[in-house]
This record gives structure tokens, C-alpha cells and sequence, in this order.
């Protein structure tokens, strides 16, 4: 009776340090994610205000904008939404610098 009260005993403590692991586990997987979103953020803030306003742009297209950059088969067309911003600014080089940094802000997320 003693080696099976024993036994019994190491099982509990072995369920409440494998709980406790979980435990810990769970709240480093938290703080890790709550820390991706600020990093996530923080390189959001550190676009320009054009990137920003084109990544604004492509996601909240509004109706009048959505018709202008919409091919016929439904999807938006990066060509079609570069000719609209080439009539907004005026400037190519400006639209493909914009471009990069958004290629590069979304293969670091």
C-alpha cells in the first residue's frame, strides 16, 4: 500500500509540474506574440506616408478608386493602381520606391 500511495504521489506531481510547464508555456507564447505585434507596428510606423497611404489604399479602396484599378475578371491590378498613382504624383521613380518598400515590409513580416 505504501509503494502504491508513493507511486499515485509522483504521478500528481508529475500532472502539476507538467501543468505548470503548460502554464509557462502559454504565457511565453503570449508575450511573444504580444511582442511580434509591436514589432509588427513599429515597422508599419517607420513607412513613409505614401506607403502607408498606398497600403491604406489597396485594403479601404473606396468604389470610385476600386472601378479605376479593377480588371475586368474582379482582382485589383498592381499596373492598373500604378497608372492611378502616376496621375496622383506624377512620378515613377516615386511609385517604384514606394513599391520596394512595401515588397520589403511585407517579406520581413
Amino acid at each position: 500500500m505504501e509503494n502504491k500511495d508513493y507511486y499515485i504521489g509522483n504521478m500528481e506531481k508529475s500532472i502539476i509540474a507538467d501543468f505548470v510547464d503548460f502554464q509557462e508555456c502559454e504565457q511565453l507564447y503570449q508575450e511573444a506574440d504580444q511582442l511580434t505585434k509591436v514589432i509588427k507596428q513599429e515597422k508599419y510606423n517607420s513607412l513613409s506616408k505614401e506607403a502607408k497611404e498606398v497600403i491604406s489604399l489597396v485594403i479601404n479602396t473606396p468604389s470610385e478608386i476600386m472601378d479605376i484599378i479593377t480588371t475586368p475578371k474582379g482582382a485589383k491590378s498592381k499596373n492598373l493602381l500604378k497608372n492611378y498613382l502616376y496621375k496622383k504624383w506624377r512620378s515613377n521613380f516615386l511609385i517604384n520606391s514606394i513599391f520596394q518598400e512595401i515588397s520589403e515590409f511585407v517579406k520581413n513580416f
